[in-house]
């Protein structure tokens, strides 16, 4: 169940509607589920979560396997990184337009680390911060 909801809302979860770093109310109920399957599956530690919500992201592989596990909670992740296909598909009428322009700019991100799929997901991440920092948030 908790992944058909997630399915559901995968844009908003890497693209929030009201505050840098804040949750979205809609998500509150599912993002303690995301967060501890993802922190217990790669180590990553919750201040740096903290900090990408400020737009500080941390250069760690286990961060970088944080951010990608959160993705792949939604079923958005391929062996290339980011599914924008998919990610396009799941959000919300509410959100298509602004999800759009930000595909727009980050659908070309590359990793640093060729064939690193967790790298091309933290890219990825960074790119929509810094496209939409006010509405940028990490679960």
């Amino acid at each position: 169940m908790v992944k058909y909801v997630i399915s559901a809302s995968l844009a908003v979860c890497l693209v929030a509607v009201i505050n840098a770093g804040e949750i979205p109310p809609e998500f509150k109920e599912i993002a303690p589920e995301v967060r501890r399957v993802c922190l217990e599956e790669t180590g990553a530690k919750v201040e740096w979560i903290e900090k990408a919500n400020k737009g500080e992201f941390t250069d760690d592989p286990k961060f970088k396997c944080y951010l990608k596990c959160t993705v792949a909670q939604f079923g958005a992740v391929s062996r290339k990184g980011v599914n924008f296909d998919a990610l396009a598909k799941l959000a919300p009428p509410a959100y298509k337009e602004k999800l759009e322009k930000i595909i727009a700019v980050c659908k070309d991100t590359k990793g640093t680390i060729p064939g690193d799929v967790c790298d091309q997901v933290y890219e990825s991440s960074k790119c929509f911060q810094r496209t939409s920092p006010d509405d940028y948030f990490v679960m």
